[in-house]
């Protein structure tokens, strides 16, 4: 029985030090910023596909680097809209965006995802 308790001991030492080795604060903090940006991440894809097909398609592509002219050639519009439609989708992303973070009450602002775009 001794035996037993004392392998008991050292297999929860063991468990406890590979636990506290795994959860090193710099670890901890790296994991959180990812969820973080994971987090964030998801809550602009969730918004983006509420948004009207063509303007969740033209921030998209947008984001991936395409000029104006491409964006235009891609959806057949003039290159002289491209600016107006890409102004006026990012104004709806962002109600939508602030208006679910604030419960559609109060409009913060959200630097970081706005410069997403811009």
């Amino acid at each position: 029985m001794a035996s037993r308790l004392t392998v008991n001991h050292f297999r929860r030492q063991n468990l406890r030090s590979g636990l506290e080795k795994a959860l090193e604060p710099e670890k901890m903090e790296l994991m959180a910023t990812t969820m973080e940006k994971d987090l964030e991440r998801m809550e602009i894809e969730d918004t983006l596909s509420r948004l009207p097909w063509r303007d969740g398609l033209l921030l998209k592509l947008r984001m991936e680097g395409r000029s104006y002219q491409e964006l235009a050639e891609l959806l057949d519009i003039a290159p002289a809209s491209v600016g107006t439609m890409l102004a006026r989708a990012m104004k709806r992303f962002r109600t939508e965006y602030e208006g679910k973070e604030a419960g559609q009450d109060e409009v913060p602002r959200r630097g970081n995802v706005i410069r997403l775009f811009g």
